[in-house]
């Protein structure tokens, strides 16, 4: 599980850069412990194993 201010996953930096989206200086949020309510938008993600 991903901790608030973990970076992105190799993989994750990789696909997103097909669509020439740099998420590189993305931080991960624990959104238990954030204002969600005032959040433009949420993206999750899960890993596969």
């Amino acid at each position: 599980m991903l901790s608030t201010g973990d970076t992105p996953t190799y993989e994750a930096i990789n696909t997103m850069e097909e669509y020439d989206v740099d998420i590189t200086k993305h931080r991960a949020t624990n959104t238990a412990k954030s204002d969600i309510m005032n959040m433009d938008i949420i993206l999750g993600m899960t890993r596969e194993s």
